[in-house]
C-alpha cells in the first residue's frame, strides 16, 4: 500500500515537472514574440473594436456576427491592466488582446498534456507538446490577436473532463465539460462538438453499458453535460436570437436553393430533366493536397512523417486497452 502511494506521488511530481517546463517554455516564447511583433492580424483590429464598443453597446456586440467571447475577454483584461493607469491608448488594447491569447495558449497546455497522457503516455505527450510549442504557426497564433488558442483552451478542457467523466462516472466532470463547451461556444461555435461527443457516448452506453455506469446513470450524466452547456450558451443564443451560426445557415440555404432550382429546370422537349449528384474527385484531391501541404508547413516538414507515424502507432496500441 505504501509502495502504491509512493508511485502515485512520483507520477504526480513528474507530471508537475513536465507541465511546469511546458508552461515556462510557452510563456517565454510568447513574451518574446509579443515584444517583437510589428503588426497584428487583420481580424485582430475587429476584435479590439468590439472590445472597445462592448461597455457602451453590449447587446449590439453580442448580436454581432462574430462571437463576443474573445472581445469580452479582451475588454476584461484591458479593464484590469489599466485599472490604476487609466491608459486607453491603442497599444494598451493591443497588449491586452495579445495577453489574452498568450494566457489561453499557456493554460491550454495543461489539458492537452493530460489528454496526451491518456492516449500516448506522459513522455510522448510531453515531447509532442514541446514540439508544438516550438512550431512557428502555433507560437505566432498564441501571441497574436486571434481567437484560435482561446478556443483550443475551452475545447481541450471540455474534452478532458468528458473523458474523465466517462471513465469515472462523476457528474461534476460532465458538468464542467458542458460548462467549458458553453463558454467556448461564445468564442467559436465549434466548441459545441463536446456536446455531440457526449451524445455519442450516451448512445454507446445505452447499447453497451459498463459495470460502473448503468443506462440510467449515463442518461443522468448526459443531462448534467447539457445543463452545463446551457448555462452560458442558452442566454447567448437568446440574446442573439438564433441557434445555428450564420455560416452553417448559409451553407444549408445554399444547398437547398441549388436543389430546388435544379428540380424546376426542364429539358428542351418539355420533359422534366433528371440530375444525378456526383462527387468532384479533382476538387477533393486538391483539398486533400492543400491539407497535407498546410500540415507539413506547420510541422516544418521534417516533423510531419515522424508525427504521423508515431501517432498512428501509439493510437493503435492504446485503443485496444483504453477504457473509453
Amino acid at each position: 500500500m505504501v509502495v502504491g502511494k509512493d508511485v502515485n506521488q512520483l507520477v504526480r511530481k513528474q507530471d508537475l515537472v513536465n507541465v511546469a517546463v511546458l508552461l515556462v517554455a510557452a510563456l517565454g516564447i510568447g513574451i518574446y514574440i509579443i515584444t517583437t511583433t510589428v503588426l497584428i492580424a487583420k481580424d485582430g483590429v475587429g476584435y479590439i473594436e468590439l472590445a472597445q464598443t462592448f461597455p457602451k453597446y453590449p447587446i449590439n456586440v453580442i448580436k454581432h456576427w462574430r462571437p463576443f467571447g474573445y472581445p469580452f475577454f479582451i475588454f476584461l483584461t484591458h479593464k484590469v491592466t489599466t485599472f490604476y493607469s487609466q491608459d486607453t491608448s491603442v497599444y494598451s488594447w493591443i497588449y491586452s488582446a495579445q495577453s489574452v491569447s498568450l494566457l489561453c495558449r499557456v493554460l491550454s497546455l495543461i489539458p492537452l498534456y493530460f489528454i496526451g497522457k491518456l492516449l500516448v503516455g506522459p513522455r510522448r505527450s510531453f515531447w509532442g507538446l514541446l514540439i508544438l510549442i516550438m512550431l512557428p504557426y502555433p507560437a505566432e497564433f498564441g501571441s497574436d490577436v486571434i481567437r484560435e488558442w482561446p478556443h483550443i483552451l475551452f475545447l481541450s478542457t471540455g474534452l478532458l473532463f468528458l473523458i474523465w467523466g466517462s471513465r469515472f462516472g462523476k457528474w461534476w466532470m460532465f458538468a464542467i465539460a458542458g460548462l467549458a463547451a458553453g463558454l467556448g461556444h461564445t468564442i467559436r461555435v465549434e466548441c459545441a462538438q463536446i456536446v455531440i461527443y457526449g451524445m455519442l457516448w450516451l448512445l454507446i452506453s445505452l447499447f453497451l453499458p459498463r459495470l460502473n455506469i448503468s443506462r440510467l446513470k449515463a442518461i443522468c450524466l448526459t443531462l448534467f453535460l447539457l445543463i452545463g452547456f446551457a448555462i452560458p450558451a442558452a442566454p447567448y443564443m437568446k440574446v442573439r436570437g438564433r441557434v445555428l451560426p450564420p455560416k452553417l445557415k448559409r451553407i444549408i440555404s445554399c444547398n437547398s436553393q441549388w436543389q430546388s432550382s435544379g428540380l424546376e429546370q426542364s429539358s428542351f422537349d418539355g420533359t422534366p430533366a433528371i440530375y444525378t449528384a456526383s462527387g468532384m474527385p479533382t476538387d477533393i484531391l486538391k483539398a486533400l493536397g492543400k491539407l497535407v501541404q498546410r500540415t507539413s508547413e506547420n510541422l516544418m516538414f521534417f516533423f510531419g512523417a515522424p508525427a504521423d507515424s508515431r501517432a498512428l502507432l501509439s493510437l493503435s496500441k492504446t485503443t485496444k486497452s483504453f477504457p473509453y
